[in-house]
């Protein structure tokens, strides 16, 4: 019996050992590189967007192997998401928030191509996913996207296909239509007052003489045609939008580049002072020679001055009718 138990004891031990050695698992082939953006494929847009800035102009999606997400103001990343571990990868490299936008695209190609997610012959596609402004601006801003891609894997010593596409869920904003001028809004060619036609009609009052009997004929408010209340604004041309910034509520901040200004420590060279092993990296901005602008906070976007940030004209106050009338 003894030796019975000693046998199975052994057979036991055999498969047990065999079990461990197994490894069941799909393992990808030799070279055959591990990508996560089959993970950011199946996203929503509303998903993608889940975390966008309360204010932006346009939302682009990057696709390389890489996936970000940049909001614009204008031409300026304002915000962006790096969404698989290969964007995250490209991010500890570039510098893409504050930056305008062909500088941004110039880090994410040309760190996909260093890091190995791009190839020569590769595909890079820009999605407009979101937008606030027209089809047409849009449009202008894709194409020069595309060019500008072309021109950085040109200079990386590679060819690669720059996509634009616009998902079928982007709303543009309508073009504005400038009301026409009304024959009272018109200038004549020739002013009455220097033809001496100083008659007037029901539509058009004289305009005031000594002969009108105004008890203040110097006052020129006293002496104006009829206005309409529903007469567009002069400012915004009837839209109620700050002409400013389009009314957006924000503008480019003019203290700073691009987000950020000048270490005053080390005067932008990256290095204050010396010790037994040569310059030492300035403390206060890293080696960088540039520190986040205080009044922007490193995004180089401010409040719009006109409209104090609402987006409303000032002149009107957002109502697009003529003030005072």
């Amino acid at each position: 019996m003894k030796r019975i138990l000693a046998i199975f004891l052994a057979v036991a031990l055999v498969f047990s050992i065999s079990a461990c050695g197994t490894d069941t698992s799909e393992k990808p082939s030799e070279g055959e590189k591990v990508s996560e953006t089959e993970e950011t494929s199946e996203i929503s847009i509303d998903e993608l967007l889940s975390d966008a800035p309360d204010t932006y102009d346009y939302a682009l999606r990057i696709s390389i192997n890489p996936e970000f997400i940049l909001y614009l103001v204008e031409h300026r990343v304002v915000a962006y998401q790096a969404l698989n571990a290969d964007a995250q990868k490209v991010d500890e490299r570039a510098a893409i928030e504050g930056r305008d936008l062909f500088e941004a695209l110039n880090d994410i190609v040309r760190f996909s191509y260093e890091e190995g997610f791009l190839e020569d012959g590769g595909d890079v596609t820009i999605t407009m996913v979101s937008a606030f402004r027209t089809e047409a601006e849009a449009n202008e801003l894709l194409t020069e996207a595309k060019g500008k891609v072309t021109d950085i894997a040109k200079d990386c010593g590679i060819s690669v296909n720059p996509v634009i596409t616009v998902d079928k869920n982007v709303e543009f904003s309508e073009e504005l239509e400038i009301p026409e001028q009304t024959d009272s809004e018109a200038p004549s060619e020739q002013g009455d007052s220097e033809q001496g036609n100083n008659s007037g009609s029901e539509d058009n009052p004289p305009a005031p003489n000594e002969d009108n009997n105004n008890e203040n004929p110097d006052d020129d408010h006293e002496y104006h045609a009829p206005r309409d209340p529903n007469e567009g604004c002069s400012v915004c041309q009837g839209s109620g939008i700050c002409a400013r910034c389009d009314g957006r509520g924000t503008a480019i901040c003019e203290e700073c580049n691009s987000g950020y200004e000048t270490c005053s420590k080390c005067g932008g060279e990256g290095y204050a002072g010396s010790d037994e092993n040569g310059p030492k990296v300035c403390d206060k901005c890293g080696g960088n020679g540039h520190i986040t602008h205080g009044n922007c906070g490193g995004t180089g976007i401010v409040p719009c001055q006109g409209c104090r940030g609402s987006g409303k004209c000032e002149a009107c106050g957002g109502t697009g009718k003529k003030p005072n009338a």
